[in-house]
């Protein structure tokens, strides 16, 4: 866990750092189905299309072990619209030009740390918008509102 933070963390780093070189807004997805993390950069619209052109930028994987529950993004669980049935093997937020995100809070459980109680292991990962730095914890946070 504690080397996925690190490793996140090290993404982020790099997607702000673009976001602030380029002046593009970063869009960050964690596919949960895939174990992936990924980074794309707004592009500039093509005169001839109407929607935004995306050009995949960076990729990380994290381990099979480390299972997402909940992603709040802005006080808001992204998962907890699926009962709803909208498809969240996908979920993103967004690094803007001057460096800042939204706020995010992911939580999981880690299946191969069994506790005494049998349950496994609970992470969370608190992003802080402003410094774009994901702080460990060892139990489920939430949003503060």
């Amino acid at each position: 866990r504690q080397l996925f933070a690190q490793k996140v963390n090290g993404f982020l780093e790099q997607a702000a750092a673009q976001a602030l070189l380029t002046s593009t807004m970063q869009k960050v997805t964690f596919n949960t189905a895939k174990k992936e993390l990924t980074v794309t950069a707004e592009q500039r619209k093509d005169k001839k299309k109407e929607e935004q052109l995306i050009q995949p930028t960076a990729r990380l994987a994290w381990s099979e072990h480390l299972d997402v529950e909940q992603f709040f993004i802005q006080g808001v669980d992204e998962f907890a619209a699926k009962n709803s049935g909208k498809n969240t093997d996908e979920v993103w937020f967004y690094i803007v030009p001057d460096g800042m995100a939204q706020e995010v809070i992911i939580n999981g459980r880690d299946t191969t740390d069994i506790r005494q109680s049998g349950d496994q292991a609970q992470w969370s990962l608190v992003l802080n918008p402003f410094t774009l730095r994901c702080t460990l914890y060892e139990e489920f946070q939430s949003p503060s509102w």
